[in-house]
């Protein structure tokens, strides 16, 4: 996952996964975030897609990641 628009950044994406609902532990390398879906299990996928949408999106309590707007 790379985030182009000049929002979060990749540490600060890895890190909003980590704080989903359910956590998505992933690496950054090279400005991007790398998720290895070796890990995953069959069903898995709408979890990693809602700790997407949550870490582009928010919500974040005050004082810690910056809340996005949807596109």
């Amino acid at each position: 996952l790379r985030d182009d628009t000049g929002g979060l950044g990749a540490d600060a994406l890895a890190t909003a996964l980590r704080a989903a609902a359910v956590p998505v532990l992933a690496r950054v390398r090279d400005e991007a975030v790398l998720i290895d879906v070796r890990t995953l299990l069959p069903g898995d996928e709408e979890a990693i897609e809602a700790a997407v949408r949550f870490a582009l999106m928010g919500p974040f309590p005050s004082g810690s990641l910056r809340a996005r707007k949807p596109c």
